[in-house]
């Protein structure tokens, strides 16, 4: 595999890759050149159903127990995680802007050490951030230069709410999801609608309007930390599911949540399951994809 250097040293412990070659190292050598993006073609990959999960890379343990002894110092958990902008500005650069006093305002009500993964924070963002927040925001920033610290950054937070970037990768390859906010227009990866991405399945999304409105995204958003926020106040399990209902959380969001917290649906009431809601043949697959077998979403959805 052709890596880029910041991110050799990870790729390196993925176990299929067989062999690393530099940038700028000649190919001449090798009997076939493929790019990345092309093998989904090339692998005849029709359906989105087919999309494999993502890579696992793990993090180095010295670099674990190293930012998780930071963590501790910043705060108590939970630990949310936000990145409010990404992409290269310019008419060639897909630029993903969020709205930072709304996004601070989302978090305001929520317990919790707030931790900034901004690539390059603009000058006072940072503390326009806290001032909305109504508390203090910590500045791990300089982890963007530092991809080993980042990956186990983004693995130890409770919670990470962002705009697509490279920090919300890292956290997908170690099996981990976010809350995206998606501008518009959104990039491929993110279709042009729905709940969830199909390379990023549990990852709640919550979308700009075409017109440029964020209203029902951050209302949505609003809705899904509340849920979180009384889970983890210790809601019995058997009320999970009508907590969730009763707040309108996305049922994308909250069949991760279930997941999250090792929820037993089968042992659920029925009635929570069965008619909370109308489940679409799509939504039920989603569903299933959740869960480690599918005989264990189909009694939750029978």
């Amino acid at each position: 595999y052709r890596s880029d250097s910041k991110i050799a040293g990870m790729v390196a412990r993925i176990p299929f890759i067989d062999r690393l070659v530099g940038p700028d190292d000649d190919l001449d050598s090798y009997d076939l050149a493929l790019s990345v993006g092309d093998l989904p073609h090339l692998l005849g990959m029709t359906d989105a159903r087919g999309i494999p999960p993502s890579v696992e890379i793990p993090v180095l343990p010295d670099r674990l127990a190293e930012i998780r002894a930071q963590l501790a110092d910043l705060g108590p958990p939970p630990y949310i995680g936000v990145t409010w902008r990404a992409g290269p500005p310019g008419r060639d650069g897909l630029t993903k802007i969020a709205p930072l006093d709304r996004l601070a305002a989302a978090l305001r009500p929520i317990d919790g050490t707030v931790v900034a993964l901004q690539r390059m924070p603009a000058a006072g963002e940072i503390d326009a951030f806290a001032h909305v927040l109504g508390r203090a925001m910590h500045d791990l920033t300089a982890l963007n230069d530092d991809l080993e610290g980042m990956l186990a950054l983004t693995d130890l937070l409770d919670d990470y709410v962002c705009v697509c970037n490279t920090n919300f990768h890292l956290r997908a390859v170690r099996g981990r999801v976010g809350r995206v906010l998606v501008s518009n227009p959104p990039e491929f990866r993110w279709m042009a609608s729905g709940e969830e991405s199909p390379w990023f399945p549990g990852t709640p999304v919550y979308r700009q309007t075409a017109d440029g409105d964020w209203d029902s995204a951050f209302a949505a958003l609003e809705r899904d930390l509340e849920v979180t926020t009384t889970v983890r106040h210790g809601v019995p399990q058997e009320e999970i599911v009508d907590v969730a209902v009763r707040s309108g959380a996305s049922r994308i969001y909250c069949s991760h949540l279930y997941r999250e917290l090792d929820v037993d649906l089968i042992a659920l009431p029925a009635s929570s399951v069965e008619s909370s809601w109308e489940w679409t043949d799509n939504e039920a697959d989603i569903l299933v994809g959740h869960f480690d077998t599918l005989e264990l979403a189909t009694e939750a959805l029978e």
